[in-house]
């Protein structure tokens, strides 16, 4: 239960334990639709910021999501490109292993 809705059935409480009895006082039952209307009010402004903290979490987690898959992508394009340069390398070496074996026959 949040804090502003436990402060408004508190205060409710409060009243109707206030004014019950007390000569010229206007009994707290009579305020009882307008502290439902402020705690209905109450209610729906804090789902609406519920819904825009969902919302605003939901965007949040999608950007992460395109980061994470960009970041995966750019991943395997640079093993790829490791893999290509191993590739290479190993030709590289066969060749002048090659190249060696030829000099030393001379």
């Amino acid at each position: 239960m949040s804090a502003r809705r436990m402060l408004l059935l508190v205060t409710a409480l409060l009243l109707l334990a206030g004014c019950a009895g007390q000569p010229g006082v206007e009994s707290a039952a009579a305020d009882e639709p307008r502290l439902l209307r402020d705690e209905l009010r109450l209610l729906r402004d804090e789902r609406r910021l519920l819904r825009e903290d969902l919302r605003k979490a939901d965007d949040a987690q999608k950007k992460l999501q395109n980061q994470l898959a960009e970041r995966q992508r750019q991943l395997r394009d640079e093993q790829r490109k490791v893999e290509d340069l191993e590739q290479k390398l190993e030709a590289l070496r066969a060749i002048d292993r090659e190249t060696l074996n030829r000099a030393t026959r001379r």
